[in-house]
């Protein structure tokens, strides 16, 4: 960020612009910095988890606001590749008894994923309530994910070894830290899919008491 200013700053004051290229490889620095920096965060968190260190705060939280916000972040880089993001939330606000931040984590990991594993089609996001939880479902029409590959796919530092993943990168840390937050909230997160047509991650979280 500071490169990038002293470029901004240099062309202001010479009045040269100058070669696109150097743009280019400040913008992958910053890119790759990012991405290191959520790598060491998600280390981070994980880590914290494992060792019984997490203090979570549930109490009562309004689902669709909390899902709002992490479709929001999305929004844009699925505009850019030109996939559709549909939401068909249910008519009733469901109040759910989870930690803000930490459901808001989970939920923008499986978000994330939908979102840099599929390239066309859509991403779709559903809740219903069953009697006791709420259930939110994540569906894309990526990359899907095999069979065999399934059953690892929760544990931290997990890829799928082919091709795809090479192309879209990844440490396998997001899915494996939100599965061990919900164990904490009392939720339950799985998966469905099909290789080559898509997946669909559902959630499940403990409604609040009346």
């Amino acid at each position: 960020q500071l490169l990038q200013k002293e470029l901004v700053d240099y062309e202001e004051d010479s009045g040269n612009p100058l070669p696109e290229q150097i743009h280019e490889f400040v913008n992958v620095l910053t890119d790759r910095s990012y991405k290191l920096q959520g790598l060491v965060h998600d280390l981070f968190e994980l880590s914290n988890l494992e060792m019984g260190g997490a203090v979570l705060k549930r109490k009562a939280i309004a689902l669709h606001s909390v899902i709002q916000n992490s479709a929001a972040k999305v929004a844009l880089r699925l505009q850019r590749k030109g996939v559709d993001l549909f939401m068909n939330l249910s008519d009733d606000e469901m109040i759910v008894l989870s930690d803000t931040h930490s459901l808001e984590q989970v939920l923008d990991n499986v978000l994330s994923n939908a979102t840099k594993f599929t390239e066309s089609g859509c991403v779709t996001i559903r809740t219903r309530a069953t009697e006791e939880k709420a259930v939110i479902e994540v569906e894309d029409t990526g990359v899907g994910i095999s069979d065999d590959y399934q059953v690892d796919l929760f544990e931290a530092f997990s890829q799928e070894e082919n091709w795809r993943n090479r192309k879209f990168g990844g440490t396998g840390l997001g899915l494996a830290l939100s599965r061990r937050l919900l164990d904490l909230l009392d939720g339950e997160i799985e998966v469905e899919s099909q290789k080559g047509k898509g997946s669909i991650f559902r959630v499940f979280l403990p409604l609040a008491k009346n």
